[in-house]
């Protein structure tokens, strides 16, 4: 499989993977992440130690304007520029990561669904769309939105964007967010072969883990 050139060393975290994330894993790493990492953030308290323990994994996010509500939206989570980004230098940009609330179960998949390790994983997927983004200037940005109307460019990013998180250590959440969906959700046909088309299914990712010598200590 051939991989992106992300411009990232591999584990620019400094963030060690973790296998299974456990809720007492977050709770022992909850009050040092969101004194580091809580400046300029908005998050619903029912997400709250999900969001910090992925952001946990992108440094240069510390002081980025994120905030994270819900929405009626046709995924399981999105991000994206806050509307009025082309007013602003990059550096001051802000961030809105939508979470879906009026998913049927048959149509696609709430995040109240997932599994921790699933939740912790879509987080950091969407959050390696906001390191995505800061390295574009506005023009590009705009770019990019016509970019992700084409299949084939959607394709590359979506792939690009799950590359971003498993660099940075959330490869096993990574997989668990899409060995749920493809393999325990029982989501509709239509849904599934719409993710098929645009995102790495499990064995794919496992892949990728398995080139990497970290990942590959570990069965999975």
């Amino acid at each position: 499989m051939v991989l992106f050139n992300l411009g990232v060393n591999f584990y620019e975290s400094g963030v060690q993977p973790v296998k299974k994330i456990t809720k007492e894993f977050i709770q022992s790493n909850l009050e040092k992440l969101t004194r580091i990492f809580g400046i300029n953030k908005k998050v619903p308290k029912e997400v709250l130690s999900n969001f910090y323990t992925a952001i946990g994994y992108y440094p240069e996010l510390k002081k980025v304007n994120i905030k994270v509500r819900y929405g009626n939206i046709k995924t399981t989570m999105q991000c994206r520029p806050r509307w009025d980004f082309l007013f602003h230098k990059k550096q001051n940009r802000s961030y809105v990561m939508y979470i879906g609330n009026k998913i049927k179960n048959d149509n696609g998949i709430l995040y109240r669904d997932l599994p921790l390790n699933a939740q912790v994983g879509v987080i950091g997927h969407e959050l390696a769309h906001i390191i995505d983004y800061q390295r574009m200037n506005n023009m590009q940005l705009c770019g990019f939105g016509f970019d992700y109307l084409t299949s084939k460019k959607k394709r590359e990013i979506e792939n690009r964007i799950d590359l971003i998180a498993i660099h940075r250590g959330l490869g096993y959440q990574i997989k668990d967010f899409s060995k749920y969906v493809f393999e325990e959700s029982g989501a509709s046909f239509e849904y599934l072969k719409y993710k098929m088309k645009f995102y790495f299914k499990p064995q794919q990712i496992r892949e990728i883990l398995a080139t990497n010598a970290v990942y590959s200590k570990t069965t999975y």
